[in-house]
């Protein structure tokens, strides 16, 4: 379980450190609009789209961790249902667009 959680962690740290420079680049070339409403283009092509790919593609396997508490018979909080839902929500929108 311990290196389960170990290795997303280390793929969502690859895929921060892949996404941040290009944000911190058009923030402060563009502002701060350009920031958050990017074109599709320039948001999922080259190596910020991949890292974007990576990251919603590995949400999907994250999944399993609901298998473990209820394995462990440990009970789901609401805090547990809202993080998948929403994560679930926002990495469908995106690779939705993707594709």
């Amino acid at each position: 379980l311990q290196i389960w959680n170990l290795s997303i962690a280390v793929i969502s740290g690859v895929c921060a450190v892949i996404l941040t420079p290009e944000y911190f680049d058009t923030l402060l070339n563009k502002g701060y609009s350009a920031s958050v409403c990017s074109s599709r283009d320039s948001f999922y092509g080259g190596t910020n789209g991949w890292g974007v790919f990576i990251l919603g593609f590995i949400r999907l396997p994250e999944y399993i961790d609901t298998l473990f508490i209820v394995l462990k018979k440990r009970p789901l909080e609401f805090i547990h249902w809202y993080h998948h839902s929403f994560t679930l929500l926002v990495c469908w929108y995106h690779i939705s667009y993707i594709l």
